[in-house]
């Protein structure tokens, strides 16, 4: 249906559907509708599109989305040009600009107007934040690199092997990237 809604604007196989979190689990579930020619998912919940070529890029430091679901989801997965980026110390929020957003943890926020927030939105809300989790502004040059370099790549823009060259990938070893292609 969507596709059939967007088909008069987009082009089947010029998008690239990209998500976070369950954001990413809904635009691996739209990228057929769509027509999608590639998907990137930022720590996602399910399973990556089937046969739609992407990248999935996760924290082994998560605590909401376990990176063995991820693994093997990206396992399971039977599109033929598919890479797995997992950062070391990375947690949930590593990929979003939550940490950022307010100038203070979000809990301490909540605490400030008298909001009491259940435990699993106070994880949420924290986890890829804390001091000994990797930045999300240290991890944003990676991130970006691996979502331009999909959107390249899934819509045959340049070499697009290139950007996943492992003599590129070690600009970002300081920040414990592993980048597995299958």
């Amino acid at each position: 249906k969507l596709a059939s809604d967007l088909g008069s604007v987009i082009a089947a196989g010029q998008v690239v559907a990209f998500g976070h979190s369950a954001g990413g689990a809904a635009s691996a579930d739209a990228v057929d509708d769509l027509g999608a020619a590639g998907w990137v998912g930022f720590a996602p919940v399910g399973a990556p599109p089937s046969e739609v070529p992407g990248t999935v890029i996760a924290g082994a430091a998560d605590a909401v989305v376990d990176l063995a679901d991820v693994e093997a989801a990206w396992e399971a997965s039977p599109a033929p040009d598919r890479r797995l980026a997992v950062f070391a110390d990375a947690g949930h929020q590593a990929f979003s600009d939550l940490c950022n957003l307010v100038g203070e943890p979000l809990p301490d926020l909540a605490a400030d107007l008298g909001v009491a927030l259940p435990d699993e939105a106070e994880l949420l809300a924290t986890d890829g934040c804390r001091p000994d989790q990797l930045a999300p502004t240290q991890a944003a040059p990676a991130i970006e690199h691996l979502t331009v370099a999909t959107f390249r790549a899934a819509l045959g823009i340049g070499d697009v092997a290139a950007p996943f060259a492992p003599e590129l990938l070690e600009g970002f070893d300081d920040l414990g990237l592993t980048v597995t292609t299958g």
